[in-house]
């Protein structure tokens, strides 16, 4: 789409303005869904299908980087099983937090233990192609960002997205999760693996490997309840979806939570070790949200490739569900490279209307420099400080997207994002198109 396009966008908008409603302040903007029935047993496993999808060469292309910072624009990436980490803690190996009152000493120990976690499945810091960082306050923002070369190096610029959130541990500044290349072909089907030097559920993984090939990005699925209910609710929603899609636990690679009360995190970790009672539990994540629901969930799953060459992505609504013209309950990615976008923003304070305009701007000029579009979007996560950028964000969604084929999605409503003087940050993953 060209800027003038864009612009004309930012009129439509202001026409509109308020007149739109707000159709829902959590999640993937979901309507009211009836309780999942009991997740069936997971179904024969079929033959590989037959598919004409080329296997790519291992590749990575950094656009746009700055090894200054340590970072870039985006990361293109193809041709590698990819390694997703668990939410990596400030903890020492006892789960004691260090450096209560420093944030130079709990970043340090957050790198040290990322460093142990990729170590476990042969991978390493030059391998990083995504951090998704997680701090106190956007003021940590500023120190983080100043840190992170010294860690990184010149040789790798990963795609960074930033988050504000409180933490699952009292008095923590700084988390991330990561995903990083693993050499060689990798595994052919999805690991899951514990590091015992690494304080944690001893049932639970800090890292789990996406081999090479396809991948299933679930959106955000809420449930409203009690803490411990609406979890279960949750998780049986998305694991019989995947049963749908012909896949099951076994294939999930990552498991993202956000949650409404910081010191529930413990029931929601009784809540999926249930889920996967008899196997590691996946990686997990959480961070905050605001919301009528208490908690919601996404998955990151692995899949053969299902489809053609003719297209690279495909987008699944589960049976008795409406589908929805700006998310997609799932997207599978058959092909294509993988295009990981560092959180995306404004460069200007301004109104809603204003930043999320200014954001798909620049993300439409990145995604040309990079060869695809936004009908190649797999996942967005939007992170939302008020009502105004969220009805926006609606807006642009319904004018930009194609309504058969939006990506699977989770709008998160928060107290504040983590850049300063900003109400919307996006953060994106999509293909390259055939």
């Amino acid at each position: 789409m060209k800027r003038w396009q864009v612009l004309g966008i930012r009129l439509e908008l202001a026409v509109v303005g308020i007149g739109i409603l707000l159709v829902g302040s959590f999640g993937c903007d979901p309507t009211p869904v009836a309780d999942p029935p009991h997740t069936p047993p997971a179904p024969t496993p079929a033959d590989p299908p037959v598919t004409d999808i080329p296997v790519l060469e291992p590749e990575i292309q950094y656009v746009d980087s700055d090894p200054q910072a340590g970072t870039s624009a985006a990361v293109v990436v193809a041709g590698y099983a990819l390694a997703h980490t668990a939410q990596i803690l400030p903890l020492d190996p006892q789960g004691d937090l260090v450096g209560e009152d420093s944030l130079d000493q709990q970043l340090d120990q957050v790198m040290t233990n990322l460093e142990a976690v990729l170590a476990s499945v042969d991978s390493g810091m030059e391998q990083l192609v995504k951090l998704d960082v997680f701090v106190d306050s956007p003021e940590t923002v500023v120190q983080v960002r100043q840190q992170l070369p010294e860690y990184l190096g010149e040789r790798v610029q990963p795609a960074v997205n930033w988050t504000a959130t409180p933490l699952p541990v009292p008095g923590a500044q700084v988390s991330l999760d990561a995903v990083a290349t693993v050499p060689d072909a990798g595994p052919d089907q999805t690991t899951r693996h514990r590091v015992e030097a690494i304080a944690g559920p001893p049932d639970m993984a800090q890292v789990g490997v996406l081999p090479r090939g396809g991948a299933v990005y679930l959106s955000g699925h809420p449930e409203r309840g009690e803490m411990a209910p609406a979890t279960a609710k949750s998780l049986a929603f998305l694991i019989n979806m995947l049963n749908e899609m012909g896949l099951d636990r076994d294939d999930v690679v990552h498991v993202r939570v956000f949650l409404d009360a910081m010191d529930q995190a413990d029931v929601v970790r009784r809540e999926i070790a249930a889920a996967f009672e008899g196997q590691t539990i996946p990686p997990v994540t959480m961070a905050h949200w605001i919301s009528p629901a208490p908690m919601e969930i996404e998955m990151i799953a692995s899949a053969a490739p299902g489809g053609t060459a003719a297209e690279t992505v495909r987008f699944f609504t589960p049976a008795g569900i409406d589908p929805s013209p700006r998310f997609s309950r799932a997207a599978l990615v058959d092909g294509g490279r993988r295009i990981y976008i560092s959180s995306r923003y404004s460069p200007e304070p301004g109104t809603g209307e204003e930043q999320v305009a200014a954001i798909f701007e620049t993300m439409q000029n990145l995604l040309e420099q990079v060869g695809s579009d936004l009908r190649h979007l797999v996942k967005a996560t939007y992170y939302c400080a008020d009502d105004d950028s969220s009805r926006a964000l609606d807006l642009i969604r319904d004018d930009l997207f194609d309504p058969e084929r939006p990506p699977a999605a989770s709008k998160v409503m928060v107290n504040e994002v983590a850049i300063p003087d900003r109400s919307i940050v996006i953060d994106m993953i999509a293909v390259t198109p055939p």
